[in-house]
């Protein structure tokens, strides 16, 4: 969602989105939207504290994105970058407006988490070991702690990770 009246819907097959805006009278209308080349698969929309975030996708061969499109709630979009390209991370929409981008990357050498500020370039954090290769998965915040807790996801061989992580102050 961008607001509470307004939303993104992103088809895995296609590179625009459709944006739904509600009327005072509760009826929505469409629009079709080039938001995020690259939007075709491995893509997370994220809602954050001024809009919401597409992270990542794949190019026309599959390879990842390093791509983020911001989209504020008039529909104005800033562009970013990853530090590294990434296929399906989990993606978290912290309190101040960032995102806590984790696993996705080809390469087990990559940092496993990034911050990443609005409009601006990416801030990988390191990892406290090395956690191999991780897609998809899902990042759950502990608001009381200001812990993270990173579950699942699938490992290089596409088996499923049965693991979980914790993240302590984190970012």
């Amino acid at each position: 969602a961008l607001s509470t009246r307004a939303a993104l819907l992103l088809a895995r097959d296609r590179d625009d989105a459709l944006r739904y805006d509600l009327d005072a009278g509760g009826s929505a209308r469409s629009s079709a939207v080039l938001v995020h080349a690259g939007a075709r698969g491995g893509t997370l929309v994220a809602r954050v504290s001024t809009g919401a975030a597409i992270v990542g996708g794949v190019d026309i061969s599959g390879a990842p994105l390093a791509d983020i499109t911001w989209i504020a709630a008039d529909g104005s979009t800033t562009r970013g970058m990853l530090a590294v390209a990434r296929h399906a991370p989990a993606v978290l929409a912290l309190d101040d407006g960032s995102l806590l981008v984790a696993g996705g990357a080809e390469s087990p050498s990559a940092p496993l988490l990034e911050r990443i500020a609005e409009a601006a370039a990416s801030v990988p954090l390191p990892a406290t070991d090395d956690d191999g290769v991780r897609r998809g998965g899902a990042l759950l915040p502990s608001p009381a702690t200001g812990a993270a807790l990173l579950l699942g996801g699938v490992d290089a061989a596409g088996a499923p990770r049965t693991d979980a992580r914790i993240f302590d102050g984190c970012p």
